[in-house]
C-alpha cells in the first residue's frame, strides 16, 4: 500500500519533483525546490507507518497463538 500510495503521488507530482517545470516558478512566484523532500518525507512516514501496522498485527497474532496453546495445555491437563 505505501508503495502504491508513494507511486501515485510520484506519478501526480513528477514535474515538480524531478524540477522539470520550467514555468512553475514564474506562474506562481514558489520554488520547487521542496517537492523532492517533502516527496521522500511522505513516502518515508508511509512506510513507517505501515511497518508499525505490520508489528502490532505481529504482535496481536503472537499473542494470540500464545493464549490458544495456553488453553489447550490447560485443556489436556
Amino acid at each position: 500500500m505505501p508503495a502504491f500510495l508513494s507511486g501515485v503521488l510520484l506519478l501526480v507530482w513528477f514535474p515538480l519533483i524531478f524540477r522539470l517545470s520550467g514555468p512553475y516558478r514564474g506562474a506562481t512566484g514558489l520554488s520547487d525546490d521542496v517537492f523532492l523532500g517533502r516527496w521522500l518525507a511522505i513516502t518515508g512516514a508511509l512506510f513507517g507507518v505501515s511497518a508499525l501496522a505490520f508489528a502490532l498485527r505481529l504482535r496481536r497474532m503472537r499473542r494470540a497463538a500464545r493464549a490458544a496453546r495456553g488453553a489447550r495445555a490447560d485443556k489436556d491437563d
